[in-house]
C-alpha cells in the first residue's frame, strides 16, 4: 500500500511535490482508513483525491507514478549508448531543464514490509538509485 510518492522536475512540476497517504487526525470517514500489522502507528487512507486548479499538475503527479513504475519495470531494456527515455524535465525554466528527474515511493509491499525506493536520473544515467527497507 502507498505511503507517500514525490516528484521532482518532471514535466511540469518543477519543484518537489509529494502525495501523501498519511491520514490526518480527522475521524470524519473512518472505513477510509487502515493501519498494517507493522506499521500500527500509521494510519493510511484506502482512497484519496488529487484536485486542483486547471493546468496545475494534477495529471503529471499521476503521470510521473506511471512513468516510475514503467522505469523499473523496463529498466532492463535500456542500453547505455541511448538516452533514458523517461527523462522529462520541467522546461519552463533554462536550469531545470538540465537538472536531474527525481521519484521516490514509500510504500508497504504484500510480505508486509516497508520499502522506501528512489531514483534520480538524467538525460543520459541514473545518477543515484536506492532501496531501503525497515
Amino acid at each position: 500500500m502507498l505511503i507517500d510518492f514525490t516528484v521532482e522536475n518532471f514535466r511540469s512540476v518543477k519543484n518537489e511535490q509529494t502525495l501523501s497517504m498519511v491520514a490526518t487526525n480527522l475521524k470524519r470517514h473512518p472505513d477510509n482508513l487502515f493501519s498494517t500489522e507493522r506499521e500500527k502507528n500509521i494510519s493510511l487512507l484506502k482512497t484519496a483525491v488529487v484536485y486542483g486548479a486547471n493546468a496545475s499538475g494534477k495529471s503529471n503527479v499521476i503521470k510521473a507514478m506511471k512513468t516510475l513504475r514503467e522505469f523499473v519495470i523496463k529498466s532492463t531494456d535500456l542500453k547505455l549508448s541511448e538516452n533514458i527515455p523517461y527523462y522529462e524535465p520541467h522546461k519552463l525554466d533554462k536550469r531545470s531543464a538540465e537538472r536531474p528527474t527525481r521519484f521516490e515511493m514509500e510504500f508497504v509491499a504484500q510480505d508486509k514490509i516497508r520499502y522506501k525506493y528512489s531514483v534520480v536520473f538524467n538525460k543520459r544515467e541514473i545518477e543515484r538509485e536506492e532501496l531501503v527497507f525497515y
